[in-house]
Formats: C-alpha cells, sequence, structure tokens
C-alpha cells in the first residue's frame, strides 16, 4: 500500500530528529576529556589533571536509548580521559590523589554489566574493572567462564570476594588469590580460625600462590604452629617490619630454620637476638650472614653478659672501611697505630689510663678485645660504651634442632579449600 504523504513526513521526521539527536550526543561525549589546568592555593601555583564530564542525566539518556554506538563512545572518552601517572606539577599539597571523574557512576557501570554485550565489556575493561555492582551483576550471572575472565583481570571488592568464597569453586577462588591477593578481612578471618584451632586448608592454598601481606605475616608469626611457618618461610622471606616479631614470637628452632634460609635480620631484630637468644642461635646468624656484621658486633659488645665466643666470632666479618659507625667507637684514626701497640703490648695500668683519654678506633678496638682481660673491656664499655655487669658467658644456653630438608605438613589434617 502506498505511503500517504503525512505518513512519508512523519517517518522522514523521526528518521532526522534521530539523527540530530546521535549527533548531538556523540557531539557531547567528545567533549568529555582530561587535560593538566592550572590552580593557585595557599602553597602556591601549580597544575592538576581535571576531566570534563557529562551530567549524570546525560549518561542516562544514553543508556536508555540503548544506541551501541552511542554507549561504546561513552565508554571510550571516558576511559580515555583518565589522569596519566604524573597528574599534579607543583601541586601536590592539595592535589595528592588523582582525579576520579573518569569513572563511570556506578549505576551506568551497573547497566553496562546488564547489558553484556561483549564489544562494550570489552571496551569498559579495556580501561578499568567494575564497581562492586557492576560486580554483583558479573556474580548474579552465575558464569563461571565469565568470571575467571573477569577476575584474570581485575578483583572483586570485599562483599563480592564473600560471594565468590560462597560460591565453592577451588580455581575461582585460587585464580583470584593468585591475581589479586584476599582483602584484608577475609585474611583476619582466616588467622582468628586458625588461632580457634580451625581448617588449615586456606592458610596453605593462600601462600602456595601469594605472599602474606606485612600486617598478617605479623599474625602468622603469632598465631600459627612450627609447620605452617616453615611451610611459609620456605617460600617467602619476611619483610623488615616483622623481623622484631619473628625473634618475639617464635621459637629458638623456628629462628633457626629461618635464618638458615634468609640470613639477614633488620638492627633491632638483631639486638634481641644478642640480648635474648641462645649462644648457638648467635653463632648460628654470624655464620649465614652475608654482610658485614659491624652492627651485631656493637649489639653483642652491649649485652650484660658478654658472648665471647660470638664476638670473636664476628671479627673476621667486620667492615674497618664503610662499616657501620659504632657510637663507642673513633673515626679518627690520627693514634690507631700507637694504640693498637699499647693494646697489644701495654701493661694494664697504660691501657685503662688510655682508656680514659678517648674512644678507641674499631680496630683498635678489636685489639683490646684480644687481650681478653674482661676488667678492660669493661673499663671500656662503661666509659663509652652502655653500662654493663663485668661477668663473663662463654657456653651455650640452649641448643636447637632444625632440619631444612623437611616438608613443612601440619599436623593438623589437610584438608583442600572449597
Amino acid at each position: 500500500m502506498k505511503t500517504t504523504r503525512n505518513e512519508a513526513v512523519a517517518q522522514g521526521a523521526a528518521a532526522w530528529y534521530e539523527q540530530q539527536e546521535h549527533e548531538q550526543i556523540m557531539k557531547d561525549l567528545d567533549s568529555v576529556q582530561g587535560c593538566m589546568t592550572e590552580c593557585s592555593c595557599g602553597y602556591g601555583h601549580g597544575s592538576h589533571w581535571t576531566v570534563k564530564k557529562l551530567e549524570l542525566t546525560k549518561l542516562r539518556k544514553i543508556m536508555f536509548r540503548n544506541n551501541k554506538s552511542e554507549i561504546l563512545h561513552m565508554i571510550n572518552r571516558y576511559g580515555q580521559a583518565a589522569a596519566p601517572e604524573r597528574f599534579t606539577y607543583g601541586c601536590d599539597a592539595c592535589h595528592k590523589t588523582p582525579t576520579t571523574d573518569n569513572i563511570l557512576p556506578d549505576e551506568i557501570q551497573r547497566q553496562i554489566a546488564l547489558r553484556n554485550d561483549t564489544d562494550e565489556m570489552e571496551a569498559f575493561l579495556s580501561y578499568q574493572g567494575f564497581c562492586p555492582t557492576g560486580q554483583d551483576v558479573i556474580l548474579d550471572r552465575n558464569n563461571h567462564d565469565e568470571i575467571m575472565h573477569y577476575i584474570s583481570r581485575y578483583g572483586f571488592a570485599l562483599n563480592q570476594q564473600r560471594r565468590l568464597k560462597a560460591r565453592s569453586n577451588r580455581d575461582e577462588m585460587c585464580l583470584h588469590i593468585l591475581k589479586h591477593g584476599l582483602a584484608a578481612e577475609l585474611l583476619d578471618e582466616m588467622f582468628d580460625n586458625i588461632e580457634h584451632g580451625g581448617d588449615l586448608s586456606e592458610y596453605y592454598d593462600f601462600i602456595k600462590l601469594r605472599e602474606l601481606p606485612i600486617p598478617h605475616q605479623s599474625r602468622m608469626l603469632k598465631v600459627v604452629e612450627t609447620p605452617e611457618f616453615r611451610a611459609y618461610v620456605s617460600r617467602y622471606g619476611l619483610w623488615e617490619n616483622v623481623h622484631d616479631d619473628l625473634v618475639k614470637y617464635r621459637s629458638e628452632d623456628d629462628l633457626a630454620y629461618y635464618l638458615t634460609l634468609h640470613n639477614y635480620l633488620k638492627s633491632s631484630a638483631e639486638k634481641a637476638l644478642a640480648r635474648d637468644k641462645s649462644h648457638s642461635l648467635k653463632m648460628l646468624y654470624i655464620s649465614r650472614y652475608p654482610f658485614a656484621l659491624n652492627s651485631f658486633f656493637c649489639e653483642l659488645l652491649s649485652c650484660d653478659n658478654l658472648d665471647y665466643e660470638a664476638i670473636s666470632a664476628c671479627i673476621p666479618k667486620l667492615d674497618f672501611k664503610n662499616g657501620v659507625r659504632l657510637i663507642f667507637c673513633s673515626y679518627d684514626n690520627k693514634t690507631e697505630d700507637e694504640d693498637i701497640k699499647l693494646m697489644r703490648f701495654g701493661s694494664t695500668e697504660d691501657v685503662m689510663a688510655r682508656i680514659k683519654e678517648n674512644k678507641l678506633t674499631l680496630k683498635a678496638l678489636v685489639y683490646l678485645f684480644y687481650r681478653d682481660n674482661p676488667k678492660e673491656l669493661e673499663a671500656y664499655m662503661q666509659e663509652w660504651g652502655k653500662p654493663r655487669k663485668p661477668q663473663r658467658s662463654d657456653s651455650s644456653c640452649s641448643s636447637f634442632n632444625y632440619d631444612i630438608g623437611e616438608d613443612a605438613i601440619s599436623s593438623r589434617e589437610y584438608t583442600t579449600y572449597l
């Protein structure tokens, strides 16, 4: 049937207005962009990255129109407006973090996720992951392949990690651990469970794939038993931040195991080792330590009970040129040759008189130590170091037993996580 004039005009008008609206939307989207903008404040003048964005009503309209080319253009314009790595110049005080104006609002992200258009989803994920509401949409679809694809690129937020865990799919959970770790709250709950004698499988699954964050390394040192501790440190070292906890909370056997594998402690942990641990453990640390032992030598000399064998074992590993400066040593070596001669051949009376005058260099102090006269050494440390009791300790306090070839398997039953 022939189209009437009125129908033809109406159809043409509809197409025309649609075309005009489409062009206007694309033009509006073209205006979305990021750039450096000058600013001034109480801290001075500078510039920072800003993003010109559209009002939420316009974004809602774009989604309502259901036009794929417009939605793709929206995703790309916002994604390309992200701040560069250097997002501020001379404006760090008032713009410490990059702008988030390039991130589409949560409700728009949710609608993109609900549409589940392959091109739109890939375009969005090429710039960023979804907000929690968008993540919920992905989990609601219950599609294992889609979830695995998403996790391979982005992690889930806390509540969505709980949902992922509740799915009881080990492949999904392990991939998330491998790629993104777990939220601090979930790791806290894992250690709460261990502390109350619960199952260890979640712990083993985690440490097989990923190092614990520093706060949870500390929690691990306080909570787990020897097999779990050794299973962890046989794979990873410990960050300096938790070395003090290592010395404080682990047994001498565990410390020996650790130091055999990872032969370094920070200075405060060295101090605790020198002050509180056995002769055998000190000797192990000295034998394994790969650098100059000036700081540990200092800590041993500062102890109330001097371990002469350990101090002597340190001396071949001292750095006399570039080592750690000791508070009770002089770095003016003008009299060093004379002092060394005095320490070797002088009388106790002359040595005691020299001690009262000034500090010795590190090398001269070594010669004083090798005089093997506790009274002289004690007098020096009382004068220039920390006061101590004139007591000599030559024997070990305890021994330890370790085997780094042992498989670190828990005495508790191991069951597969999820």
